[in-house]
Parts: C-alpha cells; sequence; structure tokens
C-alpha cells in the first residue's frame, strides 16, 4: 500500500518531459488492455481519446494519468474536459487499485465530473488519492468523503470558486492531507479533523 503509493507519487512529481508543440494524434491503450497482471501503471505526456482499454487491468494497483489530453488540445491554457477524453469512470472498476494519480500540468487541465469521483469514492482498496491540476465539481470533496480507506489525500483546486474543505472531517482514515490552490481562503473547517 504505502510502497506502492510512494512510488506511484514521487515518479508523478518528477514529471517534467518536453511539452509538444502542438497537437498530436491520439496514442491507442488497446495494446495495454493484454496486460493483464499489471500492478503498476503510470501514463505520462501524450494524447489519449479513449482509456476504456485500462477497464481490463484488474490487478492494477498503482495508476498514474499525468498530464494526459484528449486528440487537438495541447495548447497552452486549453481545458481538457471529461467530454474531450471520453471518461475516466473506468476507475472505478480497476477494484484493486489502492494509489490513484490524477496529474495534469502545462495549462492541460481535467475537468472530473460527480460520476468520476463517485467511481474513485467506490474503490473498496483505495488508500491514496492524489488530483493535482484538476478541476472538481461543487461538492467533490464530499463525493471522495465516501472513500472508507483513503488515509493520503492530496489535492490542488484550479478554480477560483470558494472551496468548501469541511467535507474533510467526515474522511473515516485519513492520515495524510495535502492541499493547495487558487480557491482556498479558508482553513477554519481543518480544525475539525480528528
Amino acid at each position: 500500500g504505502d510502497d506502492v503509493a510512494r512510488r506511484c507519487s514521487s515518479t508523478c512529481s518528477s514529471w517534467s518531459g518536453p511539452q509538444p508543440p502542438g497537437p498530436a494524434p491520439a496514442v491507442d491503450l488497446t495494446p495495454l488492455s493484454r496486460l493483464t497482471g499489471l500492478r503498476r501503471l503510470q501514463l505520462a505526456g501524450f494524447t489519449v481519446n479513449d482509456f476504456s482499454p485500462l477497464a481490463a487491468l484488474s490487478s492494477l494497483e498503482g495508476l498514474v494519468l499525468s498530464s494526459i489530453a484528449s486528440e487537438g488540445t495541447l495548447e497552452e491554457g486549453q481545458v481538457v474536459t471529461a467530454e474531450a477524453i471520453d471518461d475516466v469512470s473506468f476507475i472505478g472498476g480497476l477494484t484493486e487499485l489502492r494509489a490513484l494519480t490524477l496529474w495534469t500540468t502545462g495549462g492541460r487541465h481535467l475537468r472530473l465530473g460527480a460520476e468520476d469521483l463517485a467511481a474513485v469514492a467506490a474503490l473498496p482498496k483505495l488508500e491514496s488519492l492524489a488530483v493535482v491540476g484538476c478541476y472538481l465539481p461543487e461538492g467533490g470533496l464530499g463525493i471522495l468523503a465516501g472513500s472508507e480507506n483513503l488515509r493520503e489525500l492530496s489535492v490542488t483546486f484550479e478554480d477560483f470558486s470558494p472551496v468548501d474543505l469541511s467535507p474533510l472531517a467526515s474522511f473515516p482514515s485519513l492520515e495524510h492531507l495535502a492541499i493547495g490552490g487558487i480557491g482556498l481562503a479558508d482553513l477554519s473547517p481543518l480544525a475539525h479533523l480528528a
């Protein structure tokens, strides 16, 4: 658990690879679907239109999606929407997942929907979650509070709207918290963490 999370997050946090000059053709993830015994996977810095082949990787314990964009969205400042990259609800089928990192950089942001977060929160073994450089829906932390085994949470808020941190008090197993972002103004709800 801890070892998987540490390797996934340390690898991801050091990613600063070159950024492509413009839109790149999409990479087909279908060949990965045959790697059903794979325990850890990091995908970084390229274009993907369909994540559904990853749903076949039922043995995954650690997954990092870093700086992934959809076809035609690699321009600086472009917002990558869940619709543009299909969706990331496939994560809900990865029931062995213990560590998940969704990390966007270089002006590309993933906009996670409530359904995406519900799929993440329902993962029975998830212990470590990092959502960095992503837009969360209103009430996103409340949705994630349903994740009973989550011990480590790292979230960076990319929206200018005020962020409600009060749902953090209802995370039953939280031991490590890293938060940051534009919309943070009131940290008083953190005083109620047990």
